[in-house]
């Protein structure tokens, strides 16, 4: 079960990258979400599907690690650059624009955002890269 749960979490292993993980994760989320076409249903099921299944594989990590958010998790990533790019149809410049912001909130964490991120376990490690998602899609969306 545990190694399920770092495939799922780490991102099929993505976040033991040395560097950036939480970036390097999001491109590669990116460019998956790329490939997937495009129908909003299905990809708001995927995106669902994803949150809780990643939910309950970052319980399963923390419970035996010592830090509470480690870098290696990246799932959380994964699941905001989807949700930041929900409305985006075929549209390359669109796409690198909500990854920038989505980065952009993620690491600097504005307000609300950081707030969520204080809450215990595997939910404050997903809803603050949750909200930067939603807040990029309003702004590319407006």
């Amino acid at each position: 079960m545990i190694f399920i749960s770092n495939l799922i979490g780490k991102f099929f292993f993505i976040g033991n990258s040395p560097y950036m993980p939480g970036t390097v994760a999001s491109f590669f989320g990116l460019l998956l979400w790329m490939v997937i076409p495009y129908n909003l249903y299905i990809r708001l099921l995927i995106i669902i599907c994803t949150w809780l299944i990643g939910h309950y594989c970052i319980q399963a990590i923390i419970k035996n690690h010592e830090e509470a958010d480690p870098p290696s998790i990246v799932i959380d990533e994964v699941v905001g650059i989807w949700i930041s790019c929900l409305f985006i149809h075929d549209n390359i410049v669109l796409s690198c624009l909500a990854f920038i912001l989505f980065r952009y909130f993620d690491i600097m964490k504005p307000s609300f955002l950081y707030h969520a991120q204080r809450l215990k376990g595997s939910w404050g490690i997903m809803l603050d890269d949750v909200l930067a998602g939603f807040l990029t899609s309003v702004i590319i969306i407006f």
